[in-house]
């Protein structure tokens, strides 16, 4: 590892919910790891965790998942840098597996989490990055997203193409628009949000 300190728990917590999702799954978490912010973190001495929530699957998502996790804990170029897990919950509501992952599943000590759909692509290999040194370097925003694409995928599954946004501060606006299925948020923000669950469930655009 580079430089001194850091590192004595998780800086980043990246949270990948999923439902029966195994047609897509895999491509999310392909590109998940492919992304520029493991090196990133590398190079810093910093460390993140991933945790994959499969809520209320009855399909092979979790073991999808778990796959991922354990073959990316031996290949990665950068398998030092993070810990993956995969847990299950019988609750198939989106809101559920929010509330879990910020508040009983990440590590405490984490100063900027993840939320991503496990349907998604990301198509751009510094995404995450960029949407972390948003934040990391403007006190001021409290949520980074990215922008959203549609494309037609093979078969049924609709997947999110995404690319980051250059200006996290037009959250609403042209450049980019919160979508709920990937952004990132400062910890101490998202810790004292907890979620009702009679929010609409995965439709609901706003987790």
């Amino acid at each position: 590892m580079n430089g001194g300190k850091p590192r004595k728990g998780p800086h980043v917590s990246i949270g990948v919910l999923c439902q029966n999702g195994e047609d897509s799954l895999g491509t999310a978490l392909k590109s998940l790891f492919q992304q520029s912010i493991f090196t990133e973190l590398h190079g810093r001495n910093l460390t993140c965790e991933i945790i994959c929530i499969a809520s209320g699957c009855a399909d092979n998502s979790p073991l999808i998942a778990k796959w991922f996790c354990d073959e990316q804990r031996i290949t990665h170029r950068c398998k030092d840098v993070f810990t993956c897990r995969t847990v299950e919950i019988p609750e198939p509501e989106k809101v559920q597996a929010w509330n879990l992952f910020i508040h009983g599943l990440s590590t405490k000590t984490s100063q900027f989490c993840f939320l991503m759909d496990g349907n998604i692509l990301i198509d751009q290999p510094t995404t995450l990055w960029n949407m972390y040194s948003a934040l990391s370097t403007h006190s001021e925003a409290v949520v980074a997203v990215d922008q959203t694409r549609k494309r037609r995928a093979s078969g049924w599954f609709r997947s999110r193409r995404r690319k980051s946004a250059p200006d996290y501060s037009r959250v609403g606006g042209t450049e980019a628009r919160f979508t709920g299925q990937l952004y990132c948020i400062r910890a101490e923000v998202a810790r004292n949000l907890y979620l009702p669950t009679a929010l609409p469930s995965w439709e609901n655009v706003f987790i």
